[in-house]
């Protein structure tokens, strides 16, 4: 993945580690080069193996916006992409990182035999922006799926959630 800025600005920093582009510039991400770093994590509390995607920073070699998920084996012998979490940082934000890394994540899913995969939306400062990156990689909140659909995926749980709770976890279906 090349990074290019559309103008010939120099880099401003927050911080000393910390990239952010000077006001007005876009970052422009080509797919060309792989910037994602993709690891399994060992040894959680539940024996599961974790999925770390990352964006790394070609300049500071931080992660800049990350995706971490376990594949989990369900009732009935379906499995589960379990999204722990999706994070980008404040100066990357709106560049489409998350987007990217989730629709990454979602194909290594299916790779390796999850039949959907499901996040809970746990709303920060920016909901409204998680909300649509979720939206746009196909998640759509549990409330919005038919009722029959949600059983055969989620199980006797379903029936258990609250309206609430509902609207808080997000599903994208395999088929």
């Amino acid at each position: 993945m090349r990074f290019f800025r559309k103008k010939k600005q120099p880099l401003q920093r927050k911080t000393k580690d910390r990239m952010t582009l000077a006001k007005g510039e876009k970052l422009i991400i080509h797919e060309k080069e792989s910037m994602y770093h993709y690891q399994t994590i060992t040894g959680n509390k539940k024996g599961i193996e974790s999925k770390e995607l990352s964006f790394i920073n070609p300049v500071t070699g931080e992660r800049e916006s990350t995706v971490q998920f376990w594949i989990r084996k369900k009732q009935g012998g379906m499995k589960s992409a379990d999204i722990k979490w999706v994070a980008t940082t404040p100066g990357f934000r709106g560049e489409g990182l998350a987007k990217k890394l989730l629709e990454e994540a979602v194909k290594k899913a299916k790779e390796e035999g999850a039949d959907y995969a499901i996040l809970r939306f746990a709303p920060l400062e920016n909901a409204e922006a998680a909300e649509r990156v979720y939206r746009k990689t196909g998640f759509v909140p549990l409330s919005e799926v038919p009722s029959e659909v949600a059983r055969k995926y989620i199980g006797g749980r379903y029936d258990r959630m609250t309206e609430d709770e509902k609207r808080e976890v997000f599903v994208l279906l395999f088929d």
